[in-house]
């Protein structure tokens, strides 16, 4: 029943027991603007991509049984009146990407069953109303690039587990998170824009950048940081293999005292406002620390005052 009712945008509920034999529900309802109920079997369905997409007089995700669905890809994408789903079973699911993609009246979603899903991608993406994050296991999980961006209601979020993480550009870009979340980041190479923006942040938690070679952008326009931006920065400036760093603290803390503070022993090649000779590094050490050793050969690190 792939596509289906796609465009039907005056049919307002759809009532079918007899769907049982039912596997691909893909596309089935985009585009049904109207559509506010619908009552199906779906308990054999493994696809379900795009089937409620722009459906955008939904208030609450239809009670259907998503148990067998492995694939959720922007299944309510643009659904802009959603504001609740039920707990939907999704113990099987893998390609969970842009499911709520654009649905600005989402304010709760209910703790999700995903030891199986790979990609995130976009899934909470412009979620503006979206206060609370769902527990989910993430172990699996190696995509989650602006998993929530533009959830500006969004306060905080659970310490996912990142074993299997690849990519997260952008995941907290615009969101309004108060304190950076308990989140491994060390092996990820690009964490690009990872917290741009997000403008009600006050407190950096300690990271490690071990395998990270772009952080352009990663704290840019972050104003009311408060504290641990240049213990941040002093640790990506002993990762060897880190050589995109664009802007990084643009802006970072500039409207608190501290935070400008920090930003003045920050370089202007990270974003800061330290202007010093490209051979020479100014840089905070603990009392009786030394520099990293391959410093040593091309430039001079001096206590900073």
């Amino acid at each position: 029943m792939s596509c289906m009712f796609r465009g039907c945008s005056t049919l307002e509920s759809f009532n079918e027991k007899n769907t049982s034999s039912l596997r691909v529900t893909n596309s089935m309802f985009v585009g049904c603007s109207s559509l506010t109920e619908v009552l199906m079997d779906t308990s054999k369905v493994s696809s379900m991509e795009y089937m409620f997409q722009y459906c955008t007089s939904l208030t609450d995700g239809p009670d259907i049984d998503t148990s067998a669905c492995s694939n959720m890809k922007q299944m309510f994408e643009g659904c802009s009146s959603l504001e609740s789903i039920p707990e939907y079973d999704t113990h099987n699911a893998t390609n969970m990407s842009y499911m709520f993609n654009m649905c600005s009246n989402l304010r709760t979603v209910p703790d999700l069953e995903t030891e199986h899903a790979t990609d995130m991608y976009m899934m909470f993406n412009g979620c503006s109303a979206l206060t609370e994050a769902p527990d989910m296991d993430t172990s699996n999980v190696a995509d989650m690039r602006y998993m929530f961006q533009g959830c500006g209601a969004l306060k905080s979020v659970p310490a996912y587990d990142t074993t299997s993480l690849m990519e997260c550009t952008a995941m907290f870009r615009a969101t309004g998170i108060e304190s950076t979340p308990e989140m491994d980041f060390q092996n990820i190479k690009d964490l690009s824009g990872l917290f741009q923006g997000c403008t009600s942040l006050k407190t950096i938690s300690d990271m490690t950048f071990k395998k990270t070679v772009n952080v352009n952008y990663m704290f840019s326009g972050c104003n009311k940081v408060e504290s641990g931006a240049l213990e941040i920065y002093s640790m990506m400036l002993t990762n060897t293999k880190l050589v995109n760093h664009i802007d990084t603290f643009k802006d970072c803390g500039l409207d608190t005292e501290s935070g400008h503070s920090d930003l003045e022993d920050i370089m202007v090649s990270y974003g800061g406002l330290l202007d010093i000779a490209p051979n020479t590094l100014r840089c905070k050490f603990a009392a009786g620390t030394e520099p990293a050793s391959y410093y040593s050969a091309t430039m001079t690190c001096v206590d900073a005052e």
